[in-house]
């Protein structure tokens, strides 16, 4: 791009910057409608009360935390405390389960226990509506961590889209 179209460019944005500015105010921005296609979802987000199990759904995946226990793990010589949840996934419409991930995190500290991507058989995608058994052990961190936030994110999601189960206990012994 030649300067003098990258100038006329950035006058272009500023002066639109000013009228959005003049018309709605610093406040009233965030509010402005955009096209459908430039519109971000919510994240779905849920708070884990009572007992479990906990269950998260949207974007065509349910996820339920059926328990979660203290346990110790080895790997490479080295046995740590460590928390193993057990928990469902569901396909529940036409999503595709290849570029899941599943981040567990220290919900105190927001320190990432352990970020990992869903390892189903086959292609990858059961059939909708197959719940498919999970089992994590994580490496615990120091102080225990007392609950857990659980993030589930597709490679193509924008962070807005992530279904997040927060306050999912664990137990002290």
């Amino acid at each position: 791009m030649r300067p003098f179209n990258r100038i006329s460019l950035g006058i272009i944005v500023v002066v639109v910057a000013f009228f959005l500015f003049q018309r709605f105010g610093p406040g009233d921005l965030s509010a402005l409608p955009l096209p459908g296609p430039l519109q971000r979802p919510n994240p779905v987000e849920v708070s884990a009360e009572g007992n479990p199990p906990w269950t998260i759904e949207g974007h065509g995946v349910r996820f339920e935390v059926v328990s979660t226990t203290r346990t110790s793990s080895s790997w490479m010589g080295d046995t740590r405390p460590s928390i193993r949840v057990v928990s469902y996934v569901t396909r529940t419409e036409g999503a595709n389960f290849k570029r899941m991930q599943y981040r567990f995190s220290d919900q105190a500290s927001g320190t990432v226990l352990e970020a990992v991507p869903f390892q189903g058989g086959g292609d990858g995608d059961p059939p909708p509506h197959q719940r498919s058994r999970l089992e994590t052990v994580i490496w615990d961190v120091s102080p225990r961590a007392t609950r857990l936030t659980i993030t589930l994110h597709d490679f193509y999601w924008p962070d807005e889209r992530n279904l997040v189960l927060r306050d999912v206990r664990v137990p002290a012994s």
